[in-house]
């Protein structure tokens, strides 16, 4: 089978809202597919039996796999931590980054299937104006690698994920405390379509159009630059990017604040209370809150937003 005939028969569980599993994927094969529908996939049901199209299916499957997946290593069972360092010291860095560029391009093209089933004078209703953040995403075993334990986790390539703290990768602060909320995942960046006029009524779904996805807390303003760069490159209009602090403007400009502003995204964002006010005085402007002004301008001007958060008790 082709790597086309195995994602549309998983297209065709998922429009199902069937799982996606591979026995039901043989039984679409085996039982539901016409001979035009199995000519059209390139399926030659002369060339198996009918007890076969399950590791016919389960083979091509991985055969796309392989070429995209950044983690390679056995998943059907636990690892040692020496069994686990083993398969880390055998892995490609090289390759392990090219195969990251493969799987986030195969996902943002399966989120470009779903922005283009929208109709087209819909899709032009959106300016490209978009929201960026990041989503927890749980491991498929809830039990992640402790320190205090010989075993790694069945997805050891996950990380922890903590709410509090702006490092996600560690479980434990610097004294040893457990934080009280983690859990044992991933962390998906996404770029949803927002809306053109805030006040205004909905004209078209706020669907995600661009992704991107590592282990949490990981180079947080390449994954925002990284599902930016992927809606321009195919071709969607730029508009506004609405990012939290996490992103903007906590990250260094070079990293994404100036790549976005040279794609042509205007920025939304918020400022910390240590941010508010005159900051970084040039040729005898200052500035306040990233825009320039007259160094006459009265002081409650200046600190006007620092006064109206602490009068409202808010961060």
């Amino acid at each position: 089978m082709s790597d086309r005939g195995v994602l549309v028969i998983l297209l065709v569980l998922a429009r199902q809202h069937s799982p996606l599993l591979v026995t039901r994927a043989a039984d679409i094969v085996q039982y539901r597919l016409s001979d035009p529908a199995k000519e059209m996939l390139g399926i030659d049901p002369d060339t198996v039996g009918d007890a076969d199209w399950y590791y016919r299916f389960w083979r091509a499957f991985h055969s796309l796999l392989d070429v995209i997946d950044p983690y390679p290593g056995p998943r059907n069972r636990c690892l040692t931590k020496d069994e686990w360092q083993v398969v880390i010291d055998c892995r490609d860095p090289v390759e392990c980054a090219r195969k990251q560029e493969r799987i986030d391009w195969v996902a943002n093209q399966l989120l470009e299937a779903s922005v283009q089933e929208m109709p087209h004078w819909m899709r032009r209703k959106w300016k490209g104006n978009i929201c960026i953040d990041a989503t927890p995403v749980a491991a498929h075993g809830e039990r992640g690698t402790s320190k205090g334990s010989d075993w790694v986790s069945i997805e050891p390539d996950a990380a922890w994920y903590v709410r509090e703290s702006d490092d996600h990768r560690d479980r434990e602060d610097d004294r040893g405390k457990h934080y009280r909320k983690s859990s044992w995942g991933w962390e998906a960046t996404l770029a949803v379509a927002s809306t053109n006029d805030p006040s205004g009524p909905d004209e078209f779904p706020y669907v995600v159009v661009a992704m991107n996805f590592d282990k949490p807390g990981m180079d947080v303003a390449g994954h925002g630059l990284a599902v930016a760069l992927s809606i321009v490159d195919r071709g969607h209009p730029v508009g506004t990017a609405t990012a939290d602090r996490a992103y903007l403007p906590s990250s260094k400009p070079e990293d994404l604040q100036l790549p976005l502003r040279a794609m042509g995204y205007q920025l939304v964002f918020d400022y910390k209370n240590d941010q508010l006010g005159n900051h970084e005085p040039f040729a005898g402007a200052i500035l306040v809150e990233g825009e320039w002004y007259c160094p006459a301008m009265p002081t409650p001007l200046i600190e006007a937003t620092r006064d109206f958060r602490a009068k409202h008790n808010t961060t």
